[in-house]
This record gives C-alpha cells, sequence and structure tokens, in this order.
C-alpha cells in the first residue's frame, strides 16, 4: 500500500518483478483494504471524504493505492482458445497489466469489467498485475451513506472460449392474456475471432429443461460465419409460473455449432416464466397485485466490509425470508451476483439500483452532475453494465436509476434506454426531489412519508406507489409499522415499500488506548488509523486527517469544568485539509483548533454563547513543532504560542457544561459523517488539560501531574477489537445488527408483513378469525386449528384484518400467529 499512486513501486507489474522485497504482503482476494488494517477507514453520509470536492478532480496530497500481483499457469488445452479476465467489483479505479503488457483501465466498481488476455498470454506461468486507487473520477458518482471501502472487494476469474463463442443473450418471456402459455424469446449474439472464419452459416440451438430436467422444447437460428445474432423463439404450454412464493425455474441450454456441424461452444441460461404488468395503478405480476415487503440492504460486514461472502449473503436471504422479508432494494449499486443467483432460486424480488448517489451534488438544474454534459456517459455507462449483467434474472422486478442524485438529463436518457432495451419491467427514481418520483417512473417511490401522508398520496397519485425508503430502523422505531401497512392493505394501489435498513453497518476495528499520564487514569481509545511516530517528546499520534482522532471516555472529573481551564499541547501541523481541531469538548464548551489555515482560535461557551480568541499562525507553522496553549481564569481568555502570548480577550463567566467528551483532532459533535472536509492532518503530542489557568512560567514547566487529562502517547495499547461507526451515528439503523442478531423492531416488522392476520375482536369474543391477504381466505366460521386470542411471545398482536385485493402467492391455509424465527415463510 501508498499513500499516492507516484509511490507505487516502481514496475511492479513488469514480468518478473521480484515481490519478496520492498514490504509486499500476502492478501486474500476478494477484500476490503479498511477491513483489512490496509487503509483508513471512513463513514459519511452526504458530503464526499474528498477534500477538495470539485469533480471530477481527485486529491493529489493522498489517494491510497494498492498493487496487486498475481501469477497463474495457463492450462496447455486454453492456448489456442480465446481468455478473459473478469472483475466483478473493485474501488476505485484501476489498471491492469498482463506479462508486463498494459492491458486497461476501468471505473465504476459495482459492476463487472472484462479484459480480452488473450493475445498477452503466454504458454507456462503468467502474470497479472493491478493498480488499484482509492478515488477515481468515478469516485464521485458513489457518495453513498455509508463505510467508504476500497479494495477488490469481489471476485477475480479467467475464463476461456473457443475463437468463435457464444457472446450474449437476451432471454424474454411473455405469458398470454390469460397467464398461461407463454412464448419464450431469446436472442443469441455470436462472437467470431477465429482466424479461420468461414462464411458457412452457424447454428445456435436452444432446449429448454425443467427443474427436473426433462426436455420441455427446442428452438433455432442461424447466425453467419462471422458472427452476429440470432433470434430463437418457442411457444411453451403452461410453464410453472416464478414468483417469489413460486420460484419456479428453467434451463435454457444454448449450442452453438461449427461449419461441420459439430458444437463448438455451450452455455446454460436459468429462466422464469412470469410477466410484470402496471394496469389501474398497480403493480401486477402474472396478474395479480403483489405486496413489497421489502428492505433496504447495502454489502456490509463487520469483518469483510464491501465484501459479502456467499455464505453471510445466503444467510442474510434464510433471515429475510423468516422476518417475512419479500423484496431487497439494492441500496445504492448492483449487489454481488450471487445475491441474484439466490434471489431466482428461492424467491426474492429485487429493486436493481444503479451505483448512482451524487447527495453532495443533488441540487438539479444549478449543482447536479446529472446535468453536465461531461457527465452522461459516465451515467450512462453505470446503467448499461447493469443492465447487461442482470437483465435475464427473474427476480428482478425494477430498474432503478439511482439514489439521491437529483433528476437530471441523465436520468431521462437512462430511462429512454430501458424503455427500448426492457419494456417490460418498471423503472424506479429515487430522487430526494421530487420526493422518489420522475415523469419517466412507472412506480412512485415516496420517501420517508408518515402514515397519513401516505394515504394522502395514495388519494393523489396516478401510478403504483412502493415507498423507497420509509419507517427508518434506527434505535427504538418502527413503533407506528401497523400504521404503514393499514394504508397498504386499504389502498390497492399502495403496495408496500423499503425500510431503511436490514444491518446495521459496524466494522471490526482494533481497541487502542493511551494510558492518562495525571495520573486520573482517564481512559482514551484510538479510532481510525493513525501512526506512532517519532514525537516532540518520546513518541507522538500522527493524525491522516482521513477521520484519525482521540476519544476520551467521559469521566467526572473532565465534566466539572467551571471558571477556569488551561488547554496545553504541542502539534506539528501537515498540509491544510480544511480542518485541525487540537482539543475540543463538543461544541458548547472549549476548543481549541485552527478557524482556517492561517488563524489559531481557543473559544469558551458560556451564557448561551462562544467568545472567542484568536491569533494568525507564525511563519514556518506546517511541517514543524509548535506548542500552543489556552487558558481562562473566569475573567481573560489567553492564546500562547510557543509560549508566547499572542492574543487576549476579556469575559467574565464560567466554562459551560457538554455531555459531549473532550476529542484529540476533531470536534466530536460537529465533526461526524457530515463532515464537509478532512479531519485534523498532522501529529499532536503531550496533550494537557487543567481545571486551573497555569500562568507561563508554570506551562513551561509541564506540570502534568496537576492535570486532569495527560496524553504522551508514548504507546499505544490494544485492548481487544469493538465494532466501529466510525465519526458518527449514520450506520445505526438496522433491523438487524451487523452480526445479524434479530432487534425487537424487527419482530414487529415480520408480524406485520405477516400474510395472514388475526381479528382482535373476535378472539375477544371466544372465537377466532383467520385473514390471509390472498384470494381465498379461510371460512368465517372455521377459525384456525390451534388459534390463540394473542400472539404469543414478544409478537405483537396482529392487527384487524381489511379487505385486500388478490395477492400473488397466498398461503393456503390458516396459521394461529406470524411464524416464528425458525419458519421460512414469506407473501
Amino acid at each position: 500500500m501508498s499513500d499516492r499512486p507516484e509511490e507505487v513501486p516502481k514496475d511492479f507489474f513488469a514480468e518478473g518483478y521480484d515481490t519478496s522485497k520492498d514490504g509486499w504482503r500476502s492478501v486474500s482476494v476478494p477484500h476490503t483494504w479498511q477491513t483489512d488494517g490496509l487503509d483508513h477507514p471512513v463513514f459519511r453520509n452526504i458530503p464526499t471524504e474528498m477534500y477538495p470536492d470539485d469533480p471530477p478532480k481527485v486529491p493529489h496530497d493522498v489517494n491510497p493505492t494498492g498493487a496487486y500481483v498475481k501469477t497463474f499457469e495457463l492450462p496447455k488445452s486454453w492456448e489456442k482458445r480465446r481468455t478473459f479476465l473478469r472483475f466483478e467489483g473493485v474501488t476505485s479505479g484501476y489498471l491492469v497489466w498482463v506479462n508486463g503488457s498494459y492491458a486497461g483501465y476501468d471505473q465504476g466498481g459495482y459492476t463487472p469489467a472484462e479484459f480480452d488476455i488473450s493475445d498477452r498470454l503466454h504458454p507456462g506461468r503468467n502474470t497479472i498485475a493491478v493498480q488499484v486507487h482509492r478515488w477515481g473520477s468515478g469516485s464521485h458518482l458513489e457518495d453513498y451513506d455509508q463505510w467508504r471501502f476500497s479494495g477488490i472487494f469481489r471476485s477475480v476469474g479467467l475464463y476461456s472460449t473457443p475463437a468463435d463463442y457464444l457472446r450474449d443473450i437476451t432471454v424474454k418471456t411473455d405469458l398470454d392474456s390469460q397467464y398461461r402459455d407463454a412464448r419464450l424469446t431469446a436472442e443469441v449474439e455470436v462472437a467470431a475471432k477465429g482466424p479461420e472464419r468461414s462464411g458457412a452459416d452457424r447454428k445456435v440451438l436452444g432446449t429448454l429443461y425443467d427443474a427436473r430436467g426433462r426436455k420441455v422444447t427446442t428452438m433455432s437460428g442461424t447466425v453467419s460465419g462471422g458472427g452476429g445474432s440470432a433470434t430463437l423463439t418457442a411457444d411453451v404450454a403452461n410453464p410453472a409460473k416464478w414468483t417469489d412464493e413460486t420460484p419456479h425455474l428453467y434451463t435454457l441450454v444454448v449450442r452453438l455449432t461449427g461449419a461441420d456441424g459439430s458444437v463448438t461452444h455451450t452455455t446454460a441460461q436459468p429462466v422464469g416464466f412470469r410477466e410484470i404488468e402496471i394496469k389501474d395503478r398497480k403493480l401486477l405480476v402474472n396478474g395479480k397485485r403483489i405486496l413489497v415487503k421489502g428492505v433496504n440492504r447495502s454489502e456490509t460486514d463487520p469483518d469483510t466490509g464491501r465484501h459479502a461472502t456467499r455464505e453471510r449473503t445466503a444467510s442474510d436471504i434464510s433471515l429475510m425470508k423468516q422476518l417475512n422479508i419479500n423484496s431487497v432494494r439494492t441500496s445504492h449499486y448492483p449487489s454481488d451476483p450471487y445475491l441474484y443467483e439466490l434471489a431466482d432460486a428461492r424467491g426474492l424480488w429485487i429493486d436493481d439500483e444503479v451505483d448512482i448517489e451524487t447527495h453532495h451534488h443533488d441540487a438539479c438544474p444549478d449543482d447536479c452532475l446529472a446535468e453536465r454534459p461531461e457527465w452522461q456517459a459516465a451515467f450512462m455507462d453505470r446503467l448499461t453494465a447493469m443492465y447487461e449483467r442482470d437483465k435475464n434474472h427473474p427476480s428482478v422486478l425494477m430498474w432503478d436509476t439511482g439514489n439521491e442524485a437529483g433528476l437530471g438529463r441523465a436520468h431521462y436518457a437512462m430511462a429512454d434506454f430501458l424503455d427500448r432495451e426492457d419494456p417490460a419491467r418498471p423503472v424506479y427514481h429515487q430522487p430526494n426531489s421530487p420526493d422518489g418520483d420522475a415523469p419517466f417512473a412507472d412506480v412512485w417511490g415516496p420517501r420517508y412519508p408518515s402514515p397519513s401522508g401516505l394515504e394522502e398520496k395514495a388519494k393523489a397519485t396516478t401510478k403504483p406507489i412502493i415507498m423507497g425508503e420509509y419507517a427508518h430502523a434506527m434505535g427504538n422505531s418502527l413503533g407506528n409499522f401497523r400504521e404503514f401497512w393499514d394504508v397498504v392493505r386499504k389502498y390497492p394501489q399502495v403496495q408496500g415499500g423499503y425500510i431503511w435498513d436490514w444491518a446495521e453497518q459496524n466494522i471490526t476495528q482494533p481497541l487502542l488506548t493511551t494510558p492518562d499520564t495525571s495520573g486520573n487514569d482517564i481512559l482514551s481509545y484510538v479510532s481510525g488509523k493513525p501512526g506512532l511516530v517519532a514525537g516532540h517528546r518520546g513518541k507522538a499520534l500522527e493524525l491522516s486527517g482521513l477521520d484519525d482522532f482521540v476519544e476520551v471516555y467521559r469521566d467526572p472529573k473532565l465534566d466539572a469544568v467551571s471558571d477556569a481551564l488551561t488547554l496545553d499541547a504541542w502539534v506539528k501541523p501537515a498540509d491544510w485539509t480544511g480542518s485541525f481541531t487540537v482539543i475540543a469538548k463538543g461544541d458548547h464548551s472549549y476548543a481549541l483548533k485552527m478557524r482556517d489555515k492561517d488563524t489559531l482560535e481557543f473559544s469558551v461557551y458560556g451564557d448561551g454563547d462562544w467568545h472567542t480568541v484568536a491569533a494568525d499562525v507564525p511563519a514556518g507553522w506546517y511541517g514543524s513543532w509548535h506548542r500552543v496553549s489556552a487558558t481562562f481564569d473566569g475573567r481573560t481568555l489567553r492564546l500562547l504560542i510557543d509560549g508566547k502570548q499572542t492574543a487576549s480577550a476579556d469575559w467574565t463567566g464560567s466554562v459551560g457544561y457538554s455531555a459531549q467528551p473532550v476529542n484529540i483532532g476533531r470536534n466530536p459533535e460537529t465533526d461526524q459523517e457530515n463532515i464537509r472536509t478532512r479531519m485534523a492532518h498532522g501529529t499532536v503530542d503531550q496533550v494537557r488539560v487543567y481545571h486551573e489557568a497555569l500562568r507561563p512560567d508554570r506551562l513551561a514547566a509541564d506540570p502534568s501531574g496537576d492535570a486532569v487529562l495527560a496524553l504522551d502517547f508514548d504507546r499505544l495499547d490494544r485492548e481487544g477489537d469493538f465494532l466501529s461507526y466510525g465519526a458518527g451515528t449514520g450506520g445505526v439503523d438496522g433491523v438487524v445488527s451487523s452480526d445479524r442478531t434479530v432487534q425487537p423492531e424487527a419482530r414487529t416488522m415480520a408480524a406485520v408483513h405477516a400474510p395472514i392476520r388475526i381479528s382482535g375482536d373476535q378472539a375477544r369474543a371466544g372465537g377466532s378469525r383467520c385473514a390471509t391477504s390472498g384470494p381465498s381466505p379461510a371460512p368465517a366460521t372455521s377459525g384456525c386449528a390451534g388459534a390463540s386470542p394473542r400472539a404469543p411471545g414478544p409478537w405483537p398482536r396482529a392487527a384487524a384484518a381489511s379487505a385486500s385485493p388478490p395477492v400473488s402467492g397466498a398461503p393456503s391455509s390458516c396459521r394461529s400467529r406470524p411464524p416464528t424465527l425458525g419458519t421460512p415463510t414469506g407473501s
């Protein structure tokens, strides 16, 4: 790892380069740098973590860069074939070399990139080298409310084809007006790369098999010897239909023949027969209204970061099924391909969202990347990459043209592309303004309405409503979740939504503490990835500006501030990156910080206002050690630099109380996930807090034994690991914890989502009545076997049944209560 692209080892990509020197280490790929301890972890919500924020430019003073080298043996059977190198996901921009020969560049890390490396390979051992930059210009389109991860975080693979091969297949199904019989169409693209291309036509043969491997039908087409496309069609009598409750899959096997009629290439494509329509303001699947019981799902794991392991993905879907979740919005980028495979096989609707969010530049048309001409190709590139990767998955319910990126000309172009290429699927758009809608959107996705506001939208809408984000699951939330679903079940045009969000966003970080030498033993921990370097005296803490800071645990001794105070520290400022807080106790007590790149200030809060003294920093400020000190004696604020008083201001009063902790390197109240600059960039040493106003001569003696807090940073002690939210609490919003522990609100959600509801009035009268969300409710007089008047355990009592239009996949029998977590179900 290097801090800048210019610092990577010279010619590391050359064939024969020796990686046993220069500090190289082995890593497991896929991975993310931040969870492997290789780079600084940063969580942001609205602003970018890049400073300055100047699209499409990226920082030059720091841009962490990883260099990878991998060798492999080329199988002998591949030597006369085409070989492709495929990356499923890399953030952000990366360059690729094969055997020292430059193969290409890609950015936009959430969809695949393929490189035809056939002409760069040789028999035997070959070398692939990759240089990954934390930030590329595409990073400005990835301003997600999440941890900002980097690295090769999805699979990398090689595959081989004949010289003439099946390059692409687009499968579409169309049901008849009775939703019984189907027309299957496969558009097959053939690439011809062989040196002996014949003018003879080639056959493309298709065979459809059912889930038991029985042949259902065959079809065929023809392409010229020079390549091209063929359209294969077949009528299929009453195929088993795909829904989230009945995920019936067929397999289409496609074969390409050579000029002599022999099969030269074979591939297989899963097929699900289903029809998506919008009629009378309702979204229908196979002619039936569906309910979207969804969550927004970010790919996050405390130990692997953005790398979603197959085990984590599979367990997520299992848990979702148990919690009556039947849909995922892939917030805010296409998920790992394995999610779609499982969604097809196990039944889960997907709102497939393109990897575009420009939250800090979404004020269209004024400050809006979607409006700028130079960004149009980048927007479209990401949309087409998602479409081409995911177009054949029956689980993909809607195409989503982006989150919190405004509404600009790029979005209209994307919608035009989707309408042209895939008119059968609805288009969805998620700007903050207008509220989850666009003129081209087929489905309205309001964001964070109240239940009463949702009802008003239901009365006014001209299209189906599926909420894009709602019921924010932070803390003790979802208390009014049933009220949302009362509206959903009352109005046929309101069909559910996506809760924000699925899992809390922690990452596992080492718990590093540094001792307090004042004698008070106040515990302080180090956040981020600062360095321990040579200091003014002994060691010091080097802060990168990328969310490195020290948080001092609250202690009564530090909270007991009255009318006297001294702050003292040695600092070695590095290049200015927008802020430098030396010591602060939130924004309503005291702070010693840089106001701007030329000004140091000391502030005390009292009587409802800040009282400040400031001074210009001396020449030679950056890159050298300076002592900064500030005192307040109840009447006068004084600021000292290198032992000399540089400014003073009179104010009589007491330092304001604040429940915020003392921090070194940031203001804990203001420098959180929405900070618009970097945090402190430089080195700090010998930090002191006194609850008395020291005179200059006493300060010179460094009486740390009289301090309330004294941090020398001579060592960092690892006390284990902890789950970090980073600089703020923006990631504390899941219905399950980061380790997938089910939180109480998830049980409320599961009960309300349940397809069967029990009338409380009937139960209190001594009987019970079941109501399903489907077309065949149980007889009113029969009740349910083993019905109980109350939902047991932690489950809230179910809402009274209400009339609903037919819903796809409703169960044929009743249960007496919502399912327990051990019982997979869903509707």
